[in-house]
């Protein structure tokens, strides 16, 4: 949860300025009028993803320098197929199997163009859209396996506040599914609940006693226990019960769990 945390309170902290999103309008517009439309929603996304977006260690934006100009100098050919926000390894390293790979593809909404006397949709949707991948391990294809709960996202609002909003939860709480925690981290959780379950089982009545035991529960590779367990006794119970932590293979805790019958 760490991740979603950040991402939910960078937007809490913005929320003030979040009406000052370019209005849904469908009245007839110049060429100029939709370049400046695409230049405003462009800079407002890009402000905000890095405002609400949380980065992991290591990791940082990637976004080009011509995104609005590689098209012949044109910001609405450049943009109407999507516009990408890459966050990416700080230093390249293609084997590096723990590295994030981010892209926000952003679409904005689509207007109403008046040209030669005539008028014209440009744009792909009609609500401003995302598509976004990511993605945890080597560069190589099949060397890297998406953090969604599918292989892309595609995310729809009718402001760039909101789409911005959507976008930062998406990616805090998949960056949470790809959180590993240090050897230092995991050894302090194990500490901790371990404290936590003898603490328990010295509170249990007398009652009530007999029919725990305690026992060296061994983890596995792969996952990991999140730290909100801690604070709640029915998750540390169901985990005791069997359920993994990310731990090195063969290792464990001493904790309690109910008898088996």
């Amino acid at each position: 949860m760490q991740y979603e945390t950040t991402a939910l309170a960078c937007v809490s902290e913005a929320k003030h300025d979040a009406g000052n999103d370019t209005p849904v309008i469908r009245v007839p517009m110049s060429r100029d009028q939709v370049d400046a439309y695409v230049r405003a929603c462009h800079a407002e996304m890009t402000r905000r993803l890095r405002s609400y977006v949380p980065v992991p260690a290591g990791h940082v934006w990637n976004i080009a320098h011509d995104a609005l100009a590689w098209f012949l100098g044109d910001a609405i050919q450049s943009t109407v197929s999507g516009t990408p926000f890459f966050i990416n390894r700080a230093q390249g390293d293609e084997h590096d199997d723990k590295q994030f790979s981010i892209e926000v593809r952003y679409f904005w909404q689509q207007r109403t163009l008046k040209k030669n006397g005539k008028t014209e949709m440009v744009g792909s949707n009609d609500r401003h859209k995302v598509i976004l991948w990511v993605r945890k391990g080597k560069l190589f294809a099949g060397q890297n396996h998406s953090l969604l709960e599918c292989d892309a996202a595609f995310l729809y609002a009718d402001s760039v506040a909101d789409i911005a909003t959507q976008v930062a939860v998406a990616i805090a709480r998949a960056l949470d599914r790809g959180y590993e925690p240090t050897q230092e981290a995991q050894a302090a959780l194990c500490d901790a609940l371990e404290k936590k379950a003898m603490r328990e089982y010295r509170e249990l009545s007398a009652a009530d006693k007999p029919m725990y035991e305690i026992a060296f529960l061994k983890g596995f590779d792969g996952m990991y226990i999140p730290p909100a367990a801690i604070q709640s006794t029915v998750a540390l119970n169901a985990w005791m019960l069997g359920h993994r932590f990310g731990h090195a293979q063969g290792a464990g805790v001493f904790a309690y769990r109910r008898k088996p019958s």
